[in-house]
């Protein structure tokens, strides 16, 4: 730990990260400080695979969206973000009154540089069934079908040992299981108006497209499951 903290102030690298760190929105005052630690360092080896100065800012402006977080929904979306980045994907977060909530849309342009997206409303105070994240809501704006996915993310970490990798990892293999759900409702998030004879042809499409997002997964993501 020591070492650690050494190597954390003597790298120029590590110290912008852990200046930016500091500047992670205050957490609910009834948040275990272990709770809060675990964020810290989530986030800072989260900054260590952006790299880039840039995208790590965009996270921080992304979590701090939260209102009246409690950490673990901004855990969830800190650890899925380096893949949503790879798959280039993007994400913004969405307005909400809600307190200990951090909603987020994910999308990607699709066929005929037509947007497709889908919405993560991260609840950080309750707990429940994991598996009620896999029956989202379906909802319409303008011409759009998408899904609405609520995710109690404190039941992702509630019974885990305080080790940041581990709730990465836990993170990671749930947006995992999100994708797969997408495949399998054939993403639900098209325009409302397509000709029926479109149905089939865009059902191939986004199918090969996560079959090929899956193949570029990377060697680390693999070894996570």
């Amino acid at each position: 730990r020591i070492v650690r903290w050494i190597v954390w102030r003597v790298s120029p690298k590590r110290r912008r990260i852990l200046y930016l760190a500091r500047h992670l929105s205050p957490l609910h005052p009834d948040t275990p400080p272990e709770v809060q630690a675990i964020r810290d360092e989530v986030f800072a080896l989260t900054c260590l695979k952006l790299k880039k100065v840039e995208i790590q800012r965009t996270l921080l402006e992304i979590l701090n969206a939260a209102n009246q977080p409690f950490g673990f929904e901004q855990v969830f979306v800190c650890s899925i973000y380096p893949s949503i980045v790879k798959r280039n994907l993007v994400i913004s977060p969405v307005e909400t009154t809600a307190d200990h909530r951090l909603d987020v849309e994910i999308g990607y342009l699709g066929h005929n540089e037509d947007y497709f997206f889908w919405v993560f409303q991260i609840d950080g105070r309750t707990k429940s069934s994991v598996d009620r994240t896999l029956s989202p809501q379906q909802e319409t704006r303008e011409d759009k079908l998408y899904l609405i996915y609520q995710l109690d993310a404190r039941a992702f970490f509630e019974d885990n040992p305080l080790d940041a990798v581990q709730w990465i990892s836990n993170s990671q293999m749930h947006f995992d299981k999100i994708l797969e759900d997408l495949k399998k409702r054939n993403y639900k998030v098209t325009a409302a108006s397509i000709p029926h004879f479109e149905w089939g042809r865009l059902s191939l499409l986004r199918r090969l497209s996560l079959d090929v997002l899956r193949r570029h997964r990377s060697p680390s993501e693999h070894r996570t499951r």
